[in-house]
């Protein structure tokens, strides 16, 4: 049901799967989920397709902390960011936005990202830590956390010279295994 690659919505979808798109301020398939979860149902299958990664994202990380849907995080982390950037690709098409959001003299850094990066990661990868820079020069030190599950991220951060300080067991709504991590 959201494995459509939602041709006649581009260019929204170039972005976001269909099953994302907002509707009166909330994913549509959220909407979907809560007409569902009025049935009190045991299971619920989604088969996914296009833009998978960032479905299954939907589900996992964003929603291990905070509850939200990704692209609730999403906006808020835009609205709060200084000056968040958009990575795309040869296209122009989107493939990664990032931020880092203001708390004081520190700053919280983030990073959403599709599949898509992977094909780009050369070029990204060379010029991620300068960009790093450029976003760190108005704070003492970036901060975040990252899920244990994300050994990409893990490996991208540890690539640019992030530390990993504490080791949260039980971190967010799911209570889930988080890393803690700097750049100072």
């Amino acid at each position: 049901m959201a494995g459509g690659k939602g041709s006649r919505l581009k260019p929204y979808t170039e972005v976001l799967p269909k099953p994302l798109l907002p509707i009166d301020g909330k994913p549509a398939i959220r909407h979907i989920l809560e007409k569902f979860n009025y049935h009190s149902p045991t299971k619920i299958f989604i088969t996914v397709n296009y833009k998978s990664e960032i479905l299954r994202s939907y589900f996992q990380e964003i929603k291990a902390v905070s509850g939200l849907s990704p692209l609730v995080s999403l906006i808020i982390g835009l609205k709060l960011s200084d000056v968040p950037l958009v990575i795309c690709n040869k296209k122009n098409k989107p493939v990664a936005m990032l931020g880092v959001v203001p708390q004081g003299l520190f700053g919280a850094i983030w990073m959403v990202g599709t599949e898509e990066l992977k094909k780009i990661s050369l070029s990204f990868i060379r010029n991620c830590k300068g960009v790093c820079d450029v976003l760190q020069k108005d704070y003492q030190l970036l901060n975040n956390f990252v899920d244990a599950r994300n050994t990409l991220h893990i490996n991208w951060l540890k690539w640019m010279g992030f530390t990993f300080i504490n080791k949260h067991q039980r971190y967010g709504i799911e209570r889930r295994l988080f890393y803690e991590f700097v750049k100072i």
